[in-house]
């Protein structure tokens, strides 16, 4: 590819210096320590970073172009852009070939349950008969194929290469998460996405967007900015950021799903135990009751949107039931592990004051003792922990605070952080190892209790400083279950 069909492929671009449009372009960076000979480095200005500060480097590793939001005066073409996040996103996208224009796009967005949302909608439409693709904070699937994945939105280049992958496997409906920090950064390119669902919204992610007012514009996007003119918004009305976005939705494009009577879709007649749930969806049109092996209240809303899109998508009922039957879980969201004894271990992902209320209220029983074993990463959200400390008192018997990716903070005082959210700490155990913290937990445990390990979930890694460890909540438990309960 030469310089000039990316010149020609995007808006509010400029070409200076009198640069060689002629010039071959061999490959895309953004990080100058993977640049080779023919790379266009494109110079972000990031969050931590500015990629200005490594052009030089870029050059002498064997640049042959440079974009950036500045104004340069350099040996080599220099594509002057408007926004540089922007600019990447298009110049991937132009670069593997437009492959996301092929596929079904259909975006998840909200603070929790998206990751629930995804695999739930890939089983629907794989029930169909229908060749998939999923993206997401677990892992990345192609037609059945799992790869793992690093992020819960990929960076833009990485993402084009994986809707190449897509496209070179013919996947018909893409299911994705949609981050927040993806939407904000301009990851997910310019193939606007036929179906797009919003969840909920609640505090998270502060560190980057500074206020909530920010947090919810930037999750707006997928629907403001990146949702085909015809097609479907489809938001959970009950949550008061979902009625908020609902209302700046146009009406032929919103599908409003919620228990309030004026939604479009209705929830009604919600039941769950610790093993499943059941519920009626119903329009003007229809009446299905719908079965499931998730349970608790918030998986409910994952199981309607999801049912509402593929319906909207043109799945026929029958299948969506049959598909929903077979459902057995998304891998570390509420995920039970039994003792010998019949102790009850949930590994859930929960990592939020919302989530971890959600999470609570739904295993809180009659009689039995609640344990939960949580922590907050370090270098994220500071205000988040003493809530997630407070939210879980009011519900948890006794408590672990333990470390979850302490990251370049100190342990102690993300523990000492969590701590001052406790009213009283006469319940609360502070063990900063985790493997330890989960020994003591399961081992405190009698056979009617139950015990919530929040906040890791899936993950197989703690992060202490800049490395990585691996760890793995289901394992351990799986493991130390096998120990105590023998």
């Amino acid at each position: 590819m030469n310089l000039e069909q990316i010149v020609v492929g995007i808006k509010n671009i400029l070409l200076e210096n009198n640069g060689n449009t002629a010039t071959e372009i061999s490959s895309i960076c953004c990080d100058s320590r993977k640049v080779v000979s023919g790379s266009l480095f494109i110079a972000i200005k990031g969050y931590q970073f500015d990629g200005d500060d490594f052009i030089g480097e870029a050059i002498q590793k064997g640049a042959v172009a440079i974009a950036s939001e500045s104004s340069l005066s350099l040996s080599v073409p220099c594509l002057k852009v408007s926004n540089s996040y922007q600019a990447l996103s298009k110049i991937a996208e132009i670069f593997y070939g437009e492959p996301a224009r092929e596929i079904d796009l259909i975006g998840v967005t909200g603070t929790n349950g998206k990751s629930s949302t995804v695999y739930i909608l890939d089983a629907i439409f794989s029930e169909a008969g229908i060749t998939t693709g999923m993206i997401g904070t677990i892992c990345n699937r192609i037609n059945g194929r799992d790869e793992k994945a690093s992020f819960t939105t990929p960076d833009a280049l990485s993402l084009q290469s994986i809707f190449s992958k897509m496209k070179e496997s013919n996947v018909e409906k893409l299911s994705m998460e949609v981050s927040s920090h993806a939407l904000a950064q301009y990851r997910v390119g310019s193939i606007p996405f036929k179906t797009a669902l919003f969840t909920n919204l609640s505090q998270d992610h502060l560190d980057y967007h500074k206020s909530m007012d920010c947090y919810f514009e930037a999750k707006r996007k997928l629907f403001s900015e990146f949702l085909h003119e015809s097609g479907k918004a489809i938001i959970n009305i009950d949550d008061d950021y979902g009625e908020k976005l609902a209302e700046s939705i146009d009406t032929f494009q919103l599908v409003s799903v919620g228990q309030e009577p004026e939604a479009y879709y209705r929830i009604a007649n919600i039941s769950y135990t610790r093993t499943h749930s059941e519920f009626t969806l119903v329009s003007k049109d229809l009446s299905l009751t719908l079965k499931t092996q998730l349970t608790g209240e918030f998986n409910i809303y994952n199981v309607a949107l999801s049912v509402v899109a593929a319906l909207e998508n043109g799945v026929q009922s029958e299948v969506i039931i049959r598909a929903l039957e077979n459902f057995k879980g998304v891998p570390g969201r509420l995920e039970l592990m039994l003792g010998k004894k019949g102790q009850r271990v949930f590994v859930d992902y929960a990592h939020t004051p919302d989530a971890l209320e959600k999470v609570l209220l739904t295993l809180k029983g009659k009689g039995e003792r609640l344990f939960c074993l949580f922590g907050c990463g370090g270098d994220r959200d500071k205000t988040k922990r003493p809530l997630m400390a407070s939210v879980v008192e009011k519900y948890a018997d006794k408590i672990w605070v333990t470390d979850d990716n302490p990251r370049t903070e100190e342990s102690a005082q993300i523990i000492e952080d969590i701590k001052a959210g406790f009213k009283t700490l006469e319940k609360v155990k502070v063990q900063a190892d985790r493997y330890k913290s989960i020994y003591e937990a399961i081992e405190d445990m009698n056979t009617e209790d139950v015990l919530l390990v929040a906040g890791k979930g899936h993950e197989d890694y703690q992060i202490y400083g800049n490395e990585k460890k691996y760890f793995c909540d289901r394992s351990v438990v799986k493991e130390i279950l096998e120990k105590v309960c023998a």
